[in-house]
């Protein structure tokens, strides 16, 4: 992924690789992505940190309920406990 300059402003491109169910089975060629989905960790002291990021150009409700998912097992397994989640 990288960041270009695109006329007066910038955009983000790279290949997009959600590695989720839905995309292993489409072996289509590799779209390149137009924006990052990241998700950031918000603790209840006010410890914060981005937990993970991915490359996109779009995203099903399918693949981010996979992804949310696929991330909460990360952090649990990690010791850390999801009170909640939030879309912003």
């Amino acid at each position: 992924m990288t960041v270009r300059r695109s006329g007066d402003g910038h955009e983000i491109v790279g290949l997009t690789s959600l590695d989720t169910p839905l995309n292993t089975m489409n072996h289509g060629p590799a779209q390149l992505a137009s924006s990052a989905l990241q998700f950031i960790f918000n603790g209840y002291s006010g410890f914060s940190f981005p937990a993970a990021h991915y490359p996109v150009k779009g995203v099903t409700a399918e693949e981010l309920l996979h992804l949310t998912n696929r991330l909460i097992l990360a952090l649990e397994l990690h010791g850390f406990t999801v009170g909640c989640t939030s879309v912003a």
